[in-house]
């Protein structure tokens, strides 16, 4: 298998369902991401609508028990990928009662085989606070494909915990991934000034073009205002690096107009305050 399968996030998350190694997925490299996100869910749903009555089943005896005894029988009989598909069936007081109880590690490799779709409801419940701990392990782990469909499920208030916790690094990763919805915009619309100068510094000191070019392509008009007053106010060595990159074509066309708008409104706060040009 080629290297770009093998890491792959999509390929891995296949593998991971199928119960087989990632090395083992074959001739699926040169799938575009809409099918491999496809093909997924058609072997999600075979596998779930196959088992389904003993989902329901375990799901059941889970109901029934107390949550913390549920918790413990949960951790020690039932792998992550079979958890995740009786958490999908659970009621969302008993998923919420159960999340309290399991370690986070454990509900970590849940997440990672968890269909957010399918379990919507039930990830709407999970506390705001136990989904950024569980996001922080995942941003560990690299898990970003993960992360990103979690974004799609979860509400405003837990989308804004992920913010919290994601290093600008983690949330470069995460933005090509996302399939992009009102309330994952409203989330970035609302990212404070500082952890936008943090991302700027992360694309230029990283090299991290194709990334950065993608979030502005992607940006709300209200977003790309703020992003272009913090680019027209970032340090000299950002500013460089931005420019460096878009004279050899490495930033999208969004990204480069951006970057001499920028340009500009720099050049004319200098000449208002008699500040010769940076040579």
């Amino acid at each position: 298998m080629s290297g770009s399968t093998r890491h792959n996030p999509s390929v891995t998350r296949i593998a991971r369902l199928l119960g087989v190694p990632a090395e083992d997925v074959h001739g699926l490299d040169e799938l575009p991401e809409q099918d491999l996100r496809a093909l997924h869910d058609l072997i999600s749903e075979a596998i779930f609508a196959r088992y389904r009555r003993h989902f329901a089943r375990i799901a059941g005896l889970s109901q029934a028990l107390p949550g913390r005894l549920a918790a413990k029988l949960a951790e020690r009989f039932l792998p992550p990928p079979l958890a995740a598909r009786v958490a999908e069936l659970l009621e969302p007081g008993k998923a919420r009662e159960l999340i309290t109880r399991l370690s986070l590690d454990y509900l970590a490799e849940v997440a990672i085989n968890l269909d957010p779709g399918r379990a919507r409801v039930v990830v709407a419940a999970i506390p705001p606070e136990r989904v950024a701990q569980i996001t922080r392990i995942l941003f560990g782990r690299r898990e970003y494909l993960a992360v990103a469909e979690f974004a799609g499920a979860v509400p405003r208030e837990s989308l804004a915990a992920v913010l919290e916790v994601a290093a600008a690094r983690d949330l470069l990763e995460v933005v090509p991934l996302l399939t992009w919805n009102d309330e994952i915009e409203q989330a970035v619309d609302d990212v404070p000034a500082a952890r936008i100068d943090g991302i700027l510094r992360e694309v230029a000191s990283a090299g991290r073009w194709d990334q950065g070019s993608y979030l502005i392509e992607r940006l709300s008009e209200a977003s790309r205002q703020r992003l272009l007053t913090r680019v027209s106010d970032a340090p000299e060595e950002v500013l460089r690096a931005f420019g460096e990159a878009d004279d050899a074509g490495e930033l999208g066309s969004a990204a480069s107009l951006l970057l001499r708008e920028a340009q500009r409104l720099r050049a004319g706060d200098r000449m208002r305050a008699g500040i010769p040009e940076a040579s």
